[in-house]
């Protein structure tokens, strides 16, 4: 779906297709800094067919200091209303 590139590592796609198109909240790992790969975020795409892909902005991001501030990835969402995002993520690295 998403190919990722040397900086990002993309995967763990939620996705849902209505009458709108084609929607994707995607998990997004950065990859610059060796042994730190799995920090995460997630992020945002659309789609008119459902092959190829518009990557937008970050819905989810850590929190510092809370739960989840090595990694947050969304795990599944449920259309409203009311509409409800579920997600995990992790404090440390050592929590992976």
């Amino acid at each position: 779906m998403l190919p990722g590139d040397a900086r990002t590592a993309v995967k763990d796609p939620v996705v849902q297709v209505d009458a709108s198109g084609w929607q994707m909240w995607v998990c997004c790992h950065p990859l610059q800094e060796p042994g730190q790969e799995d920090r995460m975020t997630s992020r945002y795409a659309t789609s008119g067919d459902g092959l190829t892909w518009n990557l937008q902005a970050e819905v989810l991001a850590p929190t510092p200091g809370s739960w989840d501030a090595r990694g947050t990835r969304i795990t599944a969402v449920f259309p409203g209303p009311p509409a409800a995002v579920l997600y995990d993520g992790r404090a440390t690295g050592a929590q992976n």
